[in-house]
């Protein structure tokens, strides 16, 4: 999948946090945003994955421009974030956050993608007992379940 963003901005009240952003991200690679605290990497990440509107600018997904409304949308053409801090339930076990990520959908891919990618991962200890690399463990393997295309991860 290439993702083509062309004059993207996004103002807030106060603040103009992209201001005519133009990149491209070619399908295959690996791409990573670099720049200072509040230089905008967190919301264009958050705008890609549709957890924020732009104010202006137009973002297309092999050719065709697409507009997100909402995570689902997003997640629909296969963009899902990982975010800095992920929101999780802390009293629930890590197991029990992923059925909950997944709406009792099938769980079928958890166990070969947990002992792929985190297997020290206890998924029986609940959410609060977790370190931050464990919560953000358990929001990695979330995003995996729903087979992302493009997966973007926000200060892993």
């Amino acid at each position: 999948m290439n993702i083509e963003i062309e004059g993207l901005s996004k103002k807030f009240l106060f603040k103009e946090a992209l201001s005519n952003v133009s990149v491209s991200f070619e399908e295959g690679k690996i791409h990573a945003l670099r720049g200072e605290n509040g230089a905008g990497k967190s919301t264009l990440a958050s705008i890609l994955s549709g957890y924020s509107k732009q104010t202006s600018g137009t973002i297309k997904i092999n050719g065709s421009p697409v507009f997100f409304s909402s995570p689902k949308d997003a997640i629909k053409q296969g963009i899902v974030l990982v975010s800095q801090r992920p929101l999780l339930a802390s009293s629930l076990t890590a197991l029990e956050n992923l059925k909950l990520s997944t709406k009792g959908k099938d769980l079928k891919n958890l166990k070969a993608l947990k002992d792929r990618w985190i297997p020290s991962l206890n998924m029986d200890i609940p959410i609060k007992d977790l370190s931050g690399n464990g919560r953000f463990y358990v929001s990695l393997l979330s995003a995996l379940l729903k087979n992302p295309k493009v997966l973007i991860l926000d200060e892993p």
